[in-house]
């Protein structure tokens, strides 16, 4: 009778042993893809960064993949890869040109996006010589803030997921990679390519055991390094939504 009894104990326990791994193998799946994107309104001296006024949006896909599991959490790898990074800069187009009697008018223009934000304006001098016919010189500044298309890739995602095995999952997250825009940015003296880094951190939420959708706020970060003749670079808090799946 009691051995009886210790193997219905020892069954039940495999039972419930085994429907918890089931559990946790549903909502931690081992190989998962995925889209997101990304907003951020402005920018921010976060840590000594001196673009201001940048807008981001980008889009991205990722892949990841468990690479532990320890008891309370599951460690993953992610790639992710960005075919749209969009930056909104200030850029100022500015012309001076100088008149002098019957001489051509001599034209500087000056096209270049700026680390602040501008405003349009316009100034008109006369320069008045006791040698000669006055002359005139007339200022034209107008300013816009044009999106700079750029993309990039970030693999070196390093993620922690809590909570495995169930439906809400908090996460946490760091990635660093680079991106590549179609002229220098943030500023005119920088480069085309730029380093990124960013941290992160949100919850997940598994609607079935192979979707899921997640919302994150995140830091991030590009310059060039100092490759570049100036390297003011960009600070975001940046908002991400992503849809992620499994086969």
């Amino acid at each position: 009778m009691k051995a009886r009894c210790a193997a219905v104990v020892v069954s039940l326990l495999f039972c419930i042993a085994a429907k918890a791994q089931r559990t946790r193998e549903t909502f931690d799946p081992f190989l998962t893809y995925g889209v997101a994107v990304g907003y951020a309104n402005s920018s921010h001296d976060i840590f000594a960064a001196l673009s201001q006024d940048r807008k981001v949006l980008n889009a991205s896909a990722t892949v990841d993949w468990r690479v532990g599991r320890p008891k309370h959490f599951t460690y993953r790898w992610e790639i992710e890869v960005l075919p749209v990074f969009l930056v909104r800069n200030p850029r100022q187009v500015v012309d001076f040109t100088s008149t002098s009697g019957t001489q051509p008018p001599v034209v500087t223009h000056i096209d270049q996006l700026i680390s602040v934000p501008c405003q349009s304006d316009s100034a008109r001098v006369v320069v008045t010589s006791a040698n000669g016919p006055p002359t005139t010189i007339s200022y034209n500044s107008v300013c816009t803030q044009p999106f700079v298309y750029g993309g990039g890739v970030s693999p070196l995602g390093q993620r922690l997921n809590f909570r495995p095995g169930h439906r809400l999952q908090p996460f946490a997250e760091a990635n660093a990679g680079f991106v590549a825009f179609t002229r220098a940015v943030p500023t005119s003296d920088s480069t085309r390519f730029n380093f990124t880094a960013e941290l992160r951190g949100g919850v997940e939420y598994y609607r079935t055991p192979r979707q899921s959708f997640a919302l994150d706020l995140a830091y991030h970060h590009f310059s060039n390094a100092g490759r570049g003749d100036a390297n003011p670079s960009v600070e975001n808090y940046l908002l991400k939504a992503s849809y992620r799946f499994s086969r």
